[in-house]
């Protein structure tokens, strides 16, 4: 009877154990396959996000997610397109962390024609006016060097986001000086522009050379850009210096060479 029972108990742990280990792997299974879900769900919610702007198309982007972090790999054409990802994953729900690991496609661009890119896109630009001066370098590595000054003090990121977009560019960094005029500044400034800007065929020159650059800092006008020649710099000059109250005019513009 001894002996019976202690088989029966046996047979008890036995089965108890199996049953652990059944009832462990089961819960491992559905853990994993909830993590599964989880990932698809969260990889369909930045992929919608990254089609919706654009930066799927001609790029090889893989998003992951573990352990409360979504990855970014693989390429992009251009810093713009990295950033916006980084951006549509961290707009997942679920205040998850992100990690953008994407790189950048080598470009086989030149120096001189990265510029040339920018230079056209700056130029056509809705808000590059007449009270902003944004110059730039760029070196062989394709780092951009933005520099100058800008009217409105929200601007400078723009130019970093337009610089951003140009195939060739690796970075940005913005030099750009925000101007923060007085009401006397001000006043000077849209003075000077109505003196340079009313001149008969200063549209058309604007067109054809690029406008004439204002800017005015503690009653100091500076004029920069360019001009069909020295004479139509001399008379800009000539128009402000006898027209306003200006403390001092500084010359910038040059003639264009084309």
């Amino acid at each position: 009877m001894e002996k019976k029972s202690a088989c029966s108990a046996a047979r008890s742990t036995v089965f108890a154990i199996f049953l652990g280990f059944f009832l462990a792997a089961s819960a491992s299974v559905a853990e994993g396959s909830s993590q599964d879900k989880n990932l698809t769900a969260i990889q369909k919610t930045v992929e919608k996000e990254l089609q919706k702007h654009g930066v799927l198309a001609g790029n090889a982007i893989q998003v992951g997610f573990e352990n409360g972090t979504i990855t970014l790999t693989g390429t992009v054409q251009t810093l713009a397109q990295k950033t916006q990802a980084g951006r549509d994953a961290a707009a997942a729900k679920g205040h998850f962390s992100v990690k953008n690991d994407l790189t950048l496609v080598k470009s086989d661009l030149t120096p001189m024609q990265v510029a040339e890119g920018l230079a056209a896109v700056l130029e056509m630009s809705s808000f590059y006016g007449i009270f902003d001066r944004c110059g730039f370098r760029v070196d062989p590595e394709g780092v951009v060097t933005l520099m100058g000054w800008v009217y409105l003090l929200g601007r400078t990121a723009e130019y970093t986001k337009l610089a951003e977009a140009q195939p060739g560019v690796t970075k940005v960094v913005n030099e750009l000086r925000p101007i923060m005029p007085s009401e006397e500044d001000n006043a000077l400034r849209l003075q000077v522009a109505r003196l340079i800007y009313s001149r008969p065929m200063a549209a058309s020159f604007a067109r054809q050379t690029g406008p004439v650059h204002i800017l005015v800092e503690n009653g100091v006008v500076t004029l920069a850009g360019t001009v069909s020649s020295e004479g139509d710099g001399s008379a800009y000059i000539s128009r402000v210096r006898n027209n306003t109250r200006a403390l001092a005019i500084v010359n910038e513009l040059r003639v264009n060479s084309k």
